[in-house]
């Protein structure tokens, strides 16, 4: 797992288990609890889930050459192979047994192929139509149940039932932001996301129109149904919708699509700090849904923003607090070398791993 991954959330049920990046949660989710590796079978409410978010690297191929340059010198060429990295992904993501995987970056032209072990264990999964590196989202039918999909900009955004309680409407966006330099690209894919959830819940709010004659059998069963909805509609009205948006951000710390979501606005005045030289916005970008949470931060109680320093502020004990920084690895040595800031510098200084 690399760096650079959130998850935002609002108003779960109950806080996720954090398996691969982090989760964004929405509203003020309780006090988080990160379940230990190969312990995530425990018994669980029917309220709460499992999901798991890991951009995979698009699968090898001839023009991928940037799976090349993860790998050392000393690494096999058999080991360097797609076989053999899709099969540690498989021990991965069958051990994690989540009830819904999002993965970043899977090849259009081999998406069967390359994930049939999960349609084989039970998944249902839905691809985003358009992009080189696509957007996948896996799901448990025993436990969700696909209502909508819409193929966003870089973003697949999909409206899942509870299999449980068919009124509960969990909303998910799978996102791969644009890279580099482009934040305010990356704010408008997150805007649109929040604007196509928006959409879904004014939809789910409209009255349909009347069936038949008045008095018809027709009407009466659509009355019913009608008094049935808002009654549904009144049990759920006092919360919010619940939404999570989670993948590969493509940039972290103080962002304008973290401060989308967990303020609510970005104004036109205002700019990313490490480019503040790029109008983001025209006019103000806001949405309806209800402050959103950093599920990683909820968990590890401080910020986890991969390279972003800018909260060390007055700390003195440096080793504990990378110490409580989720790793962005999952392996060691995946690169040669890493970037870090040391306490007394200035700038990043390259660390060559020892391993």
């Amino acid at each position: 797992l690399r760096g650079k991954m959130s998850v935002y959330s609002r108003t779960l049920v109950s806080l996720l288990p954090l398996i691969a990046h982090a989760v964004a949660l929405h509203g003020s989710p309780p006090s988080a609890e990160l379940i230990p590796h190969g312990t995530l079978r425990l018994a669980q409410p029917a309220s709460t889930f499992s999901l798991l978010s890991w951009n995979v690297l698009l699968p090898n191929g001839e023009d991928n050459w940037w799976c090349e340059k993860m790998y050392q010198p000393h690494v096999p060429h058999d080991c360097r192979q797609w076989s053999h990295r899709q099969r540690l992904i498989r021990d991965r993501l069958l051990l994690a047994d989540a009830d819904i995987v999002c993965v970043q970056e899977a090849a259009g032209d081999t998406f069967a192929s390359d994930f049939e072990f999960l349609h084989a264990d039970g998944y249902e999964s839905v691809l985003h139509k358009k992009f080189r590196f696509r957007c996948a989202t896996f799901y448990r039918p025993s436990a969700f149940k696909l209502l909508s999909v819409a193929h966003e900009d870089r973003a697949l955004v999909a409206k899942f039932a509870s299999a449980s309680d068919p009124s509960l409407a969990l909303f998910l966006a799978n996102v791969h932001l644009s890279g580099g330099a482009s934040p305010d690209r990356r704010l408008r894919q997150v805007h649109g996301v929040t604007e196509r959830v928006r959409k879904w819940v004014a939809a789910d709010a409209k009255k349909p129109p009347p069936k038949g004659r008045r008095g018809s059998a027709a009407r009466r069963a659509q009355e019913a149904s009608d008094a049935e909805a808002a009654a549904s509609r009144r049990k759920t009205e006092a919360s919010p919708p619940r939404v999570i948006i989670t993948g590969d951000f493509n940039s972290d710390g103080n962002t304008a699509v973290r401060r989308l979501l967990v303020d609510g606005s970005v104004e036109p005045e205002w700019r990313e700090p490490q480019y503040n030289e790029v109008e983001l916005t025209s006019k103000p970008r806001r949405h309806g849904l209800g402050a959103f949470a950093d599920a990683g931060e909820v968990a590890y109680a401080q910020n986890v923003c991969d390279g972003d320093w800018g909260d060390w502020g007055g700390r003195i004990d440096y080793a504990h607090y990378r110490e409580r920084r989720p790793a962005t690895y999952v392996v060691p040595s995946l690169g040669a070398a890493f970037l870090e800031r040391s306490r007394r510098s200035t700038s990043r200084q390259q660390l060559v791993a020892d391993n």
